[in-house]
């Protein structure tokens, strides 16, 4: 049977040359050379059909289309990433940390499923390629030692080690100090220590003998008289941003499903709305008190409206919309919808508002701040001016 040409498969791994990666799904009156752990070249008249949209092809992170969907392109973004010459000066563990928090802000893409006509169709479910392909923090350091610089975790050497032990949750916050003072100066941020008696692994008991985790402890603590307090993290501030552009989520709800704009993430809702982030501002900027309650009194009825175990309170929201001002919180969402995975985590545990305004506490015991941590103090305290304080509990 005669051929009209050959296709281009390469293998959608980590290890594939971003060259390699670029030729995927090609069609070439003849093949070209490439290793054989690289990719292969199919005769058209013998899996064309199979290779041309509408065909899958299974993968590390689940069933794809053989276009290689988004993994191409996340590891196209990785390999870029790997690729890239060491800078001048710079150690392999230092230039391989950098290189793993470059990998670890790729943003997450889209999934796959089979319809009910067995069509494959991306979800809207978006998912961080990354530890379905790295199973560990130290798989991917790893593999960025040996990618780049031929090494291992294992070939380094002793106080190389305990430095790429920041390669997991702490890699950026390891290169701004090695304590929580000096992480504090280098942020920024004030700290205070206080002393609580500490009943078990994880309740502590204040000195008027408020009992319960280290940030409802903390809480009691340092809250004024003219305060309220909640300890959601940053889930009172997304909340209140996903009620103040509520009508735009809902007219654009891709399953024109009310009740699934106001369950949805805020986080996700503006990744699907990736080419509406200017409208979402938008949309929060011109909001008022009165709309913003009323889709609070909605989105709170559905739930789950946050990722923290305790309920979020509404009086609590609207005193935190009006100190806060429709162009405050707008201002914080310009930011947040720019890499929405990424911001939705390292928020202070505690979110205080009062008659001085908004501050934000992080509660601390005996750890350090975390990558996430840095990267919110870094790109949305710092350049807003959110004002921002740690308290260490200490064991009295």
């Amino acid at each position: 049977m005669a051929t009209h040409g050959y296709r281009f498969q390469a293998n959608l791994v980590p290890t594939t040359p971003l060259a390699v990666l670029e030729m995927h799904h090609a069609v070439r009156p003849e093949p070209t050379p490439v290793e054989a752990d690289r990719g292969h070249w199919w005769p058209l008249d013998e899996l064309g059909d199979r290779l041309a949209e509408g065909g899958s092809m299974a993968s590390l992170v689940g069933t794809l289309p053989c276009d290689g969907g988004d993994l191409l392109e996340y590891l196209k973004q990785l390999r870029r990433i790997v690729e890239a010459p060491p800078g001048v000066g710079v150690s392999r563990v230092e230039g391989a940390l950098a290189r793993v928090e470059a990998i670890r802000a790729i943003v997450p893409l889209r999934t796959y499923s089979y319809d009910q006509h067995l069509k494959l169709r991306p979800s809207a479910i978006l998912e961080d390629y990354g530890p379905k392909i790295f199973r560990t923090p130290q798989a991917l350091l790893d593999f960025v030692l040996n990618a780049v610089y031929g090494a291992s975790y294992k070939s380094l050497g002793k106080e190389e080690k305990a430095w790429a032990k920041a390669a997991g949750s702490e890699s950026t916050s390891y290169t701004i100090g090695g304590t929580l003072s000096s992480q504090s100066d280098a942020l920024g941020w004030p700290q205070l220590q206080l002393r609580a008696a500490k009943v078990r692994a994880s309740t502590w008991r204040s000195p008027t003998g408020i009992e319960g985790g280290p940030e409802t402890v903390a809480l009691s603590m340092i809250c004024r008289p003219s305060e309220r307090g909640s300890f959601c993290e940053g889930d009172s501030v997304k909340v209140l941003m996903k009620a103040a552009c509520f009508g735009l989520l809902v007219k654009h709800n891709m399953f024109h499903d009310r009740v699934d704009a106001a369950r949805r993430y805020f986080e996700a809702q503006c990744t699907i709305l990736v080419d509406r982030r200017s409208e979402i501002v938008g949309a929060i900027r011109s909001s008022n008190a009165d709309a913003v309650a009323s889709a609070l009194d909605e989105i709170l009825k559905i739930g789950p409206a946050a990722s923290c175990d305790v309920p979020l309170d509404a009086g609590f929201m609207l005193e935190l919309y009006a100190r806060l001002s429709a162009d405050r919180l707008a201002a914080i969402a310009e930011l947040f919808v720019q890499r929405p995975y990424d911001y939705r985590a390292g928020w202070p545990d505690l979110t205080l508002v009062g008659e001085d305004g908004v501050r934000f506490v992080e509660i601390k015991t005996t750890d350090r701040f975390h990558e996430s941590q840095v990267r919110f103090a870094r790109d949305i305290a710092a350049p807003l001016g959110l004002r921002c304080e740690v308290i260490q509990l200490l064991h009295a």
